[in-house]
């Protein structure tokens, strides 16, 4: 009797060591995130509870195939003999327990992470913050952060807190996915949190170069959200007004300054309108889906300029980009059309202080011209022409490259002019030819008349007189 209950007390004694747990295993997840609870015993019958009531949620006997909760079925799985869990919702943050055939069991803790910002959508210049929140457990956390392009969040720009992260002055570079990392013992969990930065899209980095006589009258001037997203989101960071606006370049500026060009109506559906309150139709802000699309084509000014596209908010946070526009012209000096027989200087310029950095010239002349053949490109600004004839008259072609791509294009029809004569001066000669010839046959004249009565008094017999006493009758007197 005695060696029966001896062997009962021995085998309730092994069955409870042997059915005795390990510590639990701790694991960290966020909600909507898969995680994976690792099991490496091989076993011929594996099954997965969770609390509370240690519903089953998976069970495979002896490598058949799995059977799984029927409200489970695509949320669990199994790697080997460890169970993935997908889709986390808020009644997976509990208890798992994996049960072996040899009577061994695992537990598991799954603790939810938490991201969360003062605001999720922020704009540009603004700060961000962030924040983890992670349970404690029976193992020591480390948290660290990184942002939208995986690089550790550190530096100047951010202040770290045991659990929290203020990202200073963001920008479109700080639009998208920050992740919270956790590090427990020799593992990492991540959550993330996506933030929306609204930001216009930078300024290109070199000007817009156009030509008044380009083919295409307008110019697109672009200017845009960084990002595509519902423009209900610029009515929640509290979007007060937008414009454009165009200012000349210092050398042509206006003493009234910049010109407001368009406004930004803010009704149900965004749209530009002239400062008259004329709408404007065909903009891209009309057309585009997402409504994010700010850019607009227009005539530009004859001198270029500086155009600026304006968003306005409450916060008192203002958003702007400019453009640079310059506008490649041919200046004729001393003017068109030109005078034959005098000089011509052609000019092909983008204004008085814009430098050619980067970029080259290209001539085209007439083909007649005294200039043709020009060497080969690239050419200088200036075309000098010390005579000017009709042959030079045409169309004169500048082609503006960089990289052998032609950014723009200006064309001169030169005409040419034979020198004016001036009418007071014809007047003036022929008066004095008049003068001079009438003088010539005045002087003629009188010339001639005093010759003629010159040879009269040759000609001319004299009258003879009779000087005697007593003179007599002609016949009378004796030979």
């Amino acid at each position: 009797m005695k060696l029966c209950s001896m062997k009962i007390v021995i085998w309730i004694t092994t069955t409870i060591f042997s059915t005795q747990t390990e510590a639990r295993v701790v694991i960290y997840g966020q909600l909507g995130d898969t995680v994976m609870l690792p099991n490496e015993q091989r076993s011929r019958e594996v099954r997965w509870t969770r609390e509370p009531g240690r519903r089953a949620l998976l069970t495979m006997l002896s490598n058949s195939v799995p059977s799984i909760d029927p409200e489970m079925i695509g949320r669990v799985s199994l790697s080997g003999y460890s169970l993935v869990l997908k889709d986390l919702k808020l009644e997976d943050f509990t208890v798992f327990k994996c049960h072996l055939s040899n009577y061994e069991s695992k537990e598991y803790q799954l603790y939810q992470i938490k991201v969360s910002a003062v605001s999720a959508t922020v704009l540009a210049t603004q700060d961000l913050s962030l924040s983890c929140t992670v349970p404690k457990s029976d193992v020591s956390t480390i948290i660290s952060w990184s942002d939208p392009q995986d690089q550790k969040a550190e530096g100047s720009r951010f202040r770290l807190g045991e659990h929290t992260l203020t990202v200073l002055n963001v920008s479109a570079r700080d639009h998208g996915k920050w992740t919270c990392i956790v590090t427990y013992g020799t593992s990492k969990a991540t959550a993330t949190l996506f933030a929306t930065v609204v930001d216009i899209s930078p300024s290109p980095p070199q000007p817009l170069y156009t030509s008044l006589s380009s083919s295409s009258p307008s110019l697109l001037l672009p200017c845009s959200l960084h990002t595509r997203f519902d423009s209900s989101t610029l009515g929640s960071v509290g979007l007060k007004a937008g414009h454009w606006s165009f200012a000349p370049f210092p050398w042509d500026a206006a003493p009234e300054g910049p010109q407001k060009l368009l406004d930004l109506s803010l009704g149900p559906r965004l749209r530009w309108v002239t400062p008259s309150g004329q709408r404007l139709n065909g903009t891209a802000l009309e057309t585009d889906a997402d409504r994010t699309n700010l850019s607009i084509s227009r005539k530009v000014e004859e001198g270029g300029g500086l155009y600026t596209c304006t968003l306005e908010f409450n916060s008192g946070v203002t958003l702007s980009r400019t453009l640079r526009v310059e506008v490649l012209r041919i200046v004729s000096s001393p003017g068109n059309p030109a005078l034959e027989g005098q000089g011509l200087n052609l000019t092909c310029t983008l204004g008085p202080s814009s430098l050619l950095r980067g970029l080259e010239l290209k001539w085209s002349v007439p083909r007649q011209s005294s200039l043709s053949p020009l060497p080969a490109s690239p050419h200088r600004p200036l075309q000098g022409i010390p005579r000017v004839s009709e042959k030079d008259k045409g169309i004169w072609k500048c082609d503006l490259l960089k990289d052998d791509k032609v950014l723009a294009t200006a064309t001169l029809n030169l005409r040419t002019e034979r020198v004016p004569v001036d009418a007071w001066l014809v007047v003036s000669v022929c008066g004095a030819a008049v003068v001079l010839f009438l003088l010539l046959a005045l002087v003629f004249l009188c010339v001639r008349r005093h010759r003629q009565q010159k040879m009269f008094m040759r000609r001319r017999r004299k009258t003879k007189y009779c000087r005697c006493k007593h003179p007599q009758v002609k016949g009378f007197y004796r030979s």
